[in-house]
């Protein structure tokens, strides 16, 4: 990664622009042509060094439900279970522990029959019995910027 690359992440965290060309307003803001920003995105996203590029909305101003799973997952199987996981859209992130519960994610339902229904299949696919469920109860707003 070199200085160009570093600034379009900064840039990227920021304030994207709501556009139909985002990357041409970029380019106006950072001095690199448009194509370029395209091209050097690409990469990164090849790279995995971007891994998403999204939205973040408060999920309970939309209607949905939230909570925080904990599995113990025997180490051995924890790649197919966190593919079992990732296959449900309603699963935001999620990210593995050196701990008993060692795989960890987070589920956004519209209700919190459809979030127990969804945490009963991934029970049932994955044969994993020992699950924490953690609805949450309070929201904390934090702001999440990697400085580049």
């Amino acid at each position: 990664m070199d200085t160009i690359d570093k600034i379009i992440l900064n840039a990227l965290q920021e304030d994207f622009p709501v556009d139909s060309r985002p990357f041409r307003v970029l380019s106006q803001r950072i001095q690199v042509s448009e194509e370029e920003i395209i091209q050097r995105v690409s990469s990164l996203v090849e790279k995995k060094i971007i891994r998403r590029m999204g939205v973040s909305l408060n999920p309970k101003a939309v209607g949905l439900s939230t909570t925080l799973i904990g599995m113990d997952v025997p180490e051995e199987q924890i790649e197919a279970v966190a593919g079992i996981v990732n296959a449900y859209a309603e699963v935001t992130h999620n990210y593995q522990r050196a701990e008993d519960y060692n795989l960890w994610f987070t589920i956004a339902a519209r209700s919190e029959e459809e979030m127990n229904r969804i945490i009963e299949e991934i029970r049932e696919k994955t044969g994993i019995e020992r699950i924490i469920n953690l609805p949450s109860t309070k929201t904390f707003k934090i702001r999440v910027r990697f400085e580049v």
